[in-house]
């Protein structure tokens, strides 16, 4: 017969090996944003966000064409790590799809032609450190600095405007 109590034990050190992947994780990604937000002079904040794409419609005859036409878009959702201003944090720009499981490790991050896991903190900070150091995502941040500058020059005009 099965040992039920030791698998439950089994079970219950495996949540508590998972709670504290999941904490290191969120320890590594706190970590990150703060020290974005220290180099960006608070202009940037990157964090795990949920984005949503336009899935395309598939038309298998003209028929299906005309159907398309009238109903309403389809939405595929994922997880990605996003950078965003504090002024729009609805609106986070993609630097890298993330994939974890309940289980914490491994992280998944896929970004321009890379795919990459990590199974430890130290491999989760080295993939971090590439993808902050990959033009795609220096082209993808410093839009997000700018509009963060956008954003305080127009607070800034309307404020002058305001004041006599």
């Amino acid at each position: 017969m099965v040992d039920f109590a030791s698998r439950l034990a089994e079970g219950l050190t495996a949540h508590e090996a998972a709670v504290r992947e999941a904490n290191e994780i969120s320890q590594v990604l706190r970590e990150l944003d703060e020290q974005v937000r220290q180099a960006t002079g608070e202009a940037v904040r990157i964090g795990v966000e949920t984005f949503r794409i336009k899935k395309p419609k598939q038309h298998n005859s003209i028929f299906a064409v005309v159907v398309a036409d009238f109903s309403p878009p389809e939405y595929e959702e994922f997880k990605g790590l996003g950078a965003k201003t504090s002024e729009k944090p609805n609106n986070p720009v993609l630097l890298a799809k993330w994939d974890t499981n309940s289980r914490g490790y491994p992280v998944s991050l896929h970004y321009s032609d890379i795919g990459a896991k990590a199974y430890d903190k130290a491999t989760l900070e080295k993939i971090l450190g590439d993808l902050l150091a990959s033009p795609e995502t220096g082209r993808s941040i410093q839009g997000v600095i700018d509009q963060a500058a956008r954003a305080k020059a127009k607070a800034d005009e309307q404020a002058k405007s305001v004041d006599p």
